[in-house]
């Protein structure tokens, strides 16, 4: 039966049924791991949302702009109606409140033009994010942050699969940034911690940190 290996900030391992749950696929190029694992429903999202933020902060804001861009397109069909917009200064005099203000059509043209190239930009930072972006350490896949973050020109694929094997989103890693994020998330054997070690002395990893010290 298949459980979740994943691992809370102290270190416990989770063990809850996983076998109708999203699984992953993680294809070291250096050869240490090839290797599917299974994650319970709660850890799946925990995970995934981890690795997410950028992309998922960027999504939302071309959902508001297409809104944004929807109800302008919307109060752009209805035209500008004068003898409304007339009555409307005049309620407001006679009130004693601020003149309402009214966009022109160049205007609101204007503003959903702003939307689009918003959107566009968006789009553009997004297929870096899942292109060319490491999601662990953040730096771009070909100048990782230390040339040790990385050996060979294969990068580290990460693919998540809902339980009946759709897609559901893949990651890219440098290799020793890969080695050190599923040690950190999921729980392994001593035997299987080593043959995860990097490749490389002194690599900058919680590997090296730890025998640095012992």
């Amino acid at each position: 039966m298949a459980t979740c290996k994943a691992v809370n900030y102290a270190g416990i391992v989770c063990n809850q049924k996983a076998e109708n749950a999203t699984y992953f696929w993680f294809y070291d190029p250096c050869g240490r791991l090839n290797k599917v694992f299974h994650l319970c429903k709660l850890h799946s999202n925990l995970i995934i949302d981890e690795l997410m933020v950028t992309e998922n902060s960027y999504s939302k804001l071309i959902k508001a702009c297409f809104d944004r861009i929807e109800k302008l397109r919307k109060e752009l069909q209805s035209g500008n109606n004068l003898s409304e917009q007339r009555e409307a200064i005049k309620n407001a005099r006679e009130n004693g409140n601020p003149e309402p203000k009214f966009k022109s059509v160049m205007e609101i043209k204007n503003n959903i033009s702003d939307l689009y190239t918003k959107v566009n930009n968006s789009k553009k930072v997004l297929v870096n994010e899942r292109n060319r972006i490491c999601r662990f350490c953040r730096f771009p896949l070909r100048e990782p942050e230390s040339p040790k973050d990385q050996i060979g020109n294969s990068f580290t694929p990460v693919d998540f699969k809902l339980a009946r094997g759709f897609r559901r989103v893949d990651f890219l890693f440098h290799t020793e940034c890969s080695i050190t994020w599923i040690t950190n998330k999921l729980a392994f054997e001593e035997k299987e911690l080593s043959k995860l070690s990097p490749k490389r002395t002194k690599q900058e990893t919680i590997f090296s940190s730890i025998s640095e010290n012992n």
